[in-house]
């Protein structure tokens, strides 16, 4: 998804907390919640995108082995069933 030209998508703007003000680091300026989706300014740059976290190999489940095992197994029969034919 593209970012907004706004403060909310930008890198300098610290988010407003429930209840609380926004905050520019770049102008020192306070921004209220409902328009911090509205405003922008020349020096917008974009926030870099929050990715989700990944597992640790050692805590993947052991069920999606299973299922690589079981596709190779399917390609396997797959291939004797041409051969006969």
């Amino acid at each position: 998804m593209a970012h907004q030209l706004s403060c909310r998508g930008c890198r300098h703007c610290q988010p407003p907390q429930t209840g609380a003000m926004g905050w520019c680091r770049l102008r020192q300026l306070a921004i209220h919640p409902e328009l911090a989706g509205e405003l922008w300014c020349p020096h917008w740059t974009a926030r870099a995108p929050r990715l989700p976290t990944l597992r640790p190999l050692s805590q993947v489940p052991v069920a999606s082995a299973t299922q690589l095992h079981a596709a190779g197994h399917l390609q396997s029969q797959e291939a004797t069933r041409l051969s006969c034919h």
